[in-house]
């Protein structure tokens, strides 16, 4: 608010907690039990000066619950086929974890199966493959060559497809013994498909490429307990992650995103916001020549003893003397406006009114013969609604309705583009009444809906009878 006021910080911690650019930077990697630090600010306009301290809760780092684990691919144990040629294909599947090879004669099945696998052919060239997708995370793959045609091998290689592109790592040297292709840290990851290469040129004879095992090194989630997170360190991710706009009609959360046992609470410092039901509500009771006023939002974010607080501003604007709305009616009488005449209590019918349609069902007319409409036929049980939606904004409707008999519910919808924003009860005593509508959901463009429902039990027709509906508020 007054920029020629500077603000210094200062950490009492500042190898976790420091101040970089204007930002908060914390690095927990030090800690071995949570700590608070205490971030202190400096203001200060020429000899002036003030201080204010903030509290910064800082966890320390989860240790990393993973298992070692192997996948291993061996000759013929998870052969599910036999294939005899250099151009085939068949899968093999260990322990569950499948791969899709082709190019490779594995000499068929049961006797016949060889304990290794061989491609390259004497008549074509030949990209051989061995690909699977493990759900785990590598750190790498070891490739055992029992024998290689050096001088008919273009290449060997694995690719590691990460799901955004594909990763080449190539062999060390193509030659026979044990080959490790590491994956790099920063592309390791669960869940991604490795494909080894073998791009053979057209040999002197078939199968001089012979390997007997591939295992893939790395690690998945631990299987055992999980360690419990303190009540703290859920305040505190909570308190990192809520981050709201707040405006009129904002939903606010009152719970967790993440551990939803953490409750949230808020409190307004101006009563023109206040916060009912999850939702702000701004009632600007501003006036033309005032000043904006602040308002401060304040989220607490609890769980057993762990407490923090967490701000949010939202500014509420004064009227300028332009904009002072022009108040407004929307009056609906009858038969005068009525589209068509109708004589039962079943159809639907318009009514129009200096260019203001109101869509009307379930209401009889008596063919535009009487003074108002009446709804609810003899034994019979359902609804009857009054609809409209008006360029303006609407504050409240004024309803008068000479009988009510056998009426079980009224209420008033407000909606926005077919969203339902509110639903307000009305009474179902005769006579007139009128239906406010909150400052939250008042709105120009809105549709608004009079619902009536009814059980007449007698052998009457039309024991709801509605003279009229007005509409009041502000042109748009």
């Amino acid at each position: 608010r007054y920029p020629e006021v500077t603000i210094t910080w200062a950490s009492s911690n500042s190898t976790v907690v420091s101040v970089v650019d204007g930002e908060i930077v914390v690095d927990n990697s030090t800690l071995t039990e949570a700590t608070d630090v205490i971030l202190t600010a400096t203001l200060s306009l020429g000899e002036v000066s003030d201080t204010k301290t903030f509290t910064v809760g800082v966890s320390a780092p989860l240790g990393s619950d993973v298992e070692a684990k192997t996948w291993t691919l061996t000759f013929p144990d998870g052969n599910n086929a036999g294939n005899t040629s250099y151009t085939g294909s068949f899968t093999a599947t260990i322990e569950g974890q499948t791969w899709e090879l082709y190019g490779f004669n594995n000499g068929g099945t049961g006797t016949s199966a060889w304990s290794i696998i061989r491609a390259g052919s004497k008549n074509a060239a030949v990209v051989a493959t061995i690909s699977t997708t493990i759900d785990g995370t590598v750190e790498n793959v070891v490739l055992h060559l029992t024998q290689v045609s050096v001088n008919y091998t273009n290449s060997i290689a694995l690719d590691v497809d990460t799901g955004s592109g594909v990763l080449t790592i190539p062999i060390d040297s193509v030659s026979t013994g044990d080959h490790t292709f590491t994956i790099p840290a920063a592309v390791q990851a669960a869940g991604l498909t490795y494909t080894l290469k073998f791009d053979l040129k057209k040999d002197t004879a078939n199968g001089n490429t012979r390997l007997d095992q591939v295992t893939y090194n790395g690690f998945v989630a631990s299987s055992g307990p999980q360690p419990t997170v303190s009540d703290e360190d859920k305040v505190l991710a909570e308190y990192d992650a809520l981050d709201i706009t707040p405006a009129n009609g904002t939903a606010l959360p009152s719970a967790g995103a993440t551990y939803t046992d953490v409750e949230i609470t808020w409190a307004s410092d101006d009563a023109m916001v206040s916060v009912s039901n999850g939702v702000i509500t701004v009632n600007n009771t501003l006036e033309v020549g005032d000043d904006d006023v602040e308002v401060t939002l304040t989220a607490t974010i609890s769980l057993g003893d762990a407490e923090l607080e967490k701000e949010f501003y939202l500014t509420v604007e004064a009227p300028t003397g332009g904009n002072t709305p022009v108040a407004a009616s929307w009056a609906l009488t009858f038969p005068s406006y009525n589209d068509k005449g109708v004589s039962s209590y079943t159809a639907s019918w318009t009514a129009t009114v200096s260019g203001q349609v109101w869509n009307i069902a379930n209401f009889n007319n008596n063919n535009n013969g009487w003074s108002m409409i009446k709804c609810s036929g003899k034994k019979n049980s359902g609804t009857a609604t009054i609809s409209t939606t008006i360029a303006g904004t609407v504050t409240e409707f004024a309803l008068s309705a000479s009988k009510m008999d056998y009426a079980t519910g009224l209420t008033l919808t407000v909606a926005n583009g077919g969203t339902t924003l509110t639903t307000i009860n009305g009474s179902t005593t005769a006579g007139d009444q009128t239906i406010s509508i909150p400052a939250a959901y008042q709105g120009q463009g809105y549709t608004y809906t009079l619902t009536f429902s009814f059980n007449n039990t007698s052998n009457n027709n039309g024991t709801i009878w509605v003279e009229s509906v007005t509409a009041n508020g502000y042109a748009a």
